[in-house]
């Protein structure tokens, strides 16, 4: 439910329903093949799992527990659905774009959980670097643009593959407001790679401090994207849009705490409001 409200949130448009409906499929897929990175799975599944993606083998997710299996099954489902519609309608291959994007997030999560293992502390750059990936806005993105692009074309599915600004700062903010939630669970588990501690550790600022500059990259991020848009010319205005709503739905679902992966109460209310409960349309005379 949460990832169908996330994907309403980025395109809500009547014309775009098949959009939302994949969308939140992609979420559910990112958030699985996360939890394996982070919870189940061990560093050698991990590394195999990788190579898997990597390779688009089946054949390398042989030896791995039926979960992981289940999952990239998955996800070799979605990404052929959505490259037969794109060459059917487009007559463009967006296959290799998809999996390299699916490829990038997880080598991402790989090195997270590698930093997780070791209890290492990278450096603030290094783990920027890598976060803005983990975040998966540039496969949220990607997936987005080849669902409702009227016209795909190969040179902006070539700036999915060089990082183009107009991906990578919706992808930052996302990163960093997924950070700022809330910093103290972070520090006070085994947390050692998340933008706070790494801040805190390579500056020796306190908590407070570190929040306060995450909230400044967010403020200069949102800048530096809004100038992006000027003069585009290679996505329609429906994909810039999203970008815009992509950072503005993660706002929302960070705002108050973890709406996506562990809401309370109030988020939970906020999306049956939403999504289930009808708009009474009586007028009190």
């Amino acid at each position: 439910m949460e990832s169908f409200f996330c994907s309403v949130g980025c395109v809500f448009e009547p014309q775009f329903s098949n959009c939302r409906k994949t969308l939140a499929q992609v979420m559910i897929l990112v958030s699985s093949i996360d939890d394996i990175y982070d919870i189940y799975g061990s560093m050698e599944e991990l590394e195999q799992f990788t190579k898997g993606v990597e390779w688009w083998s089946m054949d390398a997710m042989e030896k791995l527990p039926e979960c992981q299996k289940l999952c990239f099954q998955s996800l070799i489902r979605v990404v052929n659905e959505i490259s037969y519609v794109n060459f059917k309608k487009h007559g463009v291959d967006t296959k290799l774009h998809l999996k390299k994007a699916w490829t990038e997030l997880c080598k991402s999560f790989l090195l997270e959980a590698k930093w997780h293992h070791t209890k290492f502390t990278p450096s603030f750059k290094d783990y920027m670097d890598n976060a803005w990936i983990s975040s998966s806005g540039l496969v949220l993105l990607l997936h987005t643009y080849c669902l409702i692009s009227p016209n795909i074309t190969k040179e902006a599915l070539d700036c999915f593959d060089q990082h183009n600004d107009l991906i990578y700062h919706p992808s930052l903010i996302f990163r960093l407001c997924n950070d700022l939630v809330p910093s103290t669970m972070n520090l006070k588990g085994d947390e050692t790679a998340k933008s706070i501690p790494c801040y805190m550790h390579e500056t020796g600022h306190s908590e407070k401090l570190a929040q306060e500059h995450m909230k400044s990259m967010i403020e200069e991020t949102w800048k530096k994207m809004n100038r992006c848009q000027v003069g585009n010319t290679l996505f329609p205005q429906s994909f810039i849009d999203v970008i815009l709503n992509l950072s503005k739905t993660v706002h929302c679902v960070y705002q108050y705490g973890d709406a996506y992966g562990s809401p309370n109460k109030a988020s939970k209310k906020r999306v049956l409001k939403l999504l289930i409960e009808p708009i009474s349309l009586h007028k009190n005379i």
